[in-house]
């Protein structure tokens, strides 16, 4: 006869079969849930660049206003950057690149053939909707309020 003490020590471990089902179990929820990291991933990094280019407005803003000159917002989709710069003045003030797969589309209602930004001394800003979208057809929205100066940001 077979002493209890025996009989517990043959069954400490996990059997083979136990351990692939398991590790079954666990591939397959990690399948599952990768495409939805993926997409969170992509939504954080959207709504990052869209409160940077919103903070930069208003950055850009108020320092028309108060430096009293006139300055330019301008975005370049091939570099993937966008830029504040003083009227008259080839120095950059300050700038941002944006992720590899983003477009930033200007769709300005005053001067649309100019396709820079303007903050004026008086406070306005160029009338514009910036929409940043993505390879899988998320986008987002800000818009300026033109004479008031500000930016709001749209959920498309």
């Amino acid at each position: 006869m077979i002493s209890a003490t025996k009989r517990l020590s043959r069954r400490r471990g996990f059997t083979f079969i136990e351990l692939m089902v398991v590790i079954i179990i666990i591939t397959v929820l990690t399948s599952i849930s990768a495409p939805l990291f993926k997409k969170t991933f992509a939504k954080i990094q959207l709504d990052q660049t869209l409160r940077q280019l919103q903070t930069f407005i208003g950055f850009l803003h108020q320092r028309s206003v108060i430096e009293r000159k006139i300055i330019y917002l301008k975005v370049d989709n091939q570099q993937k950057q966008y830029w504040g710069q003083i009227h008259d003045s080839p120095a950059r003030l300050r700038s941002y690149s944006f992720p590899e797969k983003f477009i930033l589309d200007v769709k300005k209602i005053t001067n649309p053939q100019d396709e820079s930004i303007l903050f004026y001394p008086d406070g306005a800003i160029d009338a514009v909707t910036i929409e940043i979208s993505t390879p899988e057809e998320k986008s987002l929205s800000i818009t300026t309020e033109g004479v008031y100066g500000g930016a709001k940001i749209k959920d498309e």
